[in-house]
């Protein structure tokens, strides 16, 4: 885990940990034991808060950025370890990201092909539409979620961990170092 990474809520990075290992390396462990034999996190472990960060002067480049628990990306980390075997066979082969040996350039490398192609008189009738979907997150229903992990065979704890994971998250924002409301993650 990069030790360069924003800390979390509590304040604390992964440098910390690192470097006082010996101190709360029992401790985090116990978190993590704890999350996995109950399926229940710390409300104060799902809290993100949201920051903006800009890495030149210009109003226009500044960017948001998600500041979370190392516990929380300690356990995330793992649950994703878990599913990295057999996500590729699960994800459309369309999907080119947030799957391990598949890449965004894919896409946008077929993308230029289409384009550069398109004018060629001997290749069949043709259409080229782009369009702006919606992110799913925004609209998913949790329920569905549950419903599909279940259909794919996930065991019914690892289901609980993730559904865990996606109804109990919190945040906050930071403007100019101060932090404003306490809102739960919500669909839509």
């Amino acid at each position: 885990m990069d030790g360069d990474k924003a800390p979390g809520p509590d304040g604390f990075s992964s440098t910390f940990f690192k470097a006082n290992w010996d101190f709360v390396g029992y401790h985090l462990i116990n978190c993590v034991q704890e999350f996995l034999s109950t399926g229940k996190l710390l409300k104060q472990l799902n809290h993100t808060i949201f920051a903006l960060m800009n890495r030149d002067p210009k109003v226009v480049d500044f960017r948001p950025i998600g500041c979370t628990n190392v516990i929380y990306k300690v356990i995330t980390k793992i649950l994703t370890k878990r599913m990295a075997g057999f996500l590729s066979a699960l994800v459309d082969p369309g999907q080119t990201t947030f799957v391990k040996g598949r890449n965004i350039w894919e896409n946008v490398f077929l993308a230029q092909e289409i384009v550069r192609g398109y004018k060629v008189k001997r290749n069949s009738p043709r259409c080229m539409i782009m369009l702006d979907i919606r992110k799913v997150y925004d609209t998913v229903s949790w329920d569905f979620v549950e419903k599909v992990l279940l259909g794919l065979g996930f065991a019914t704890k690892f289901m609980g961990w993730i559904m865990e994971y996606v109804t109990t998250a919190s945040y906050s924002i930071s403007i100019n170092g101060q932090l404003h409301g306490h809102f739960k993650g919500d669909r839509g």
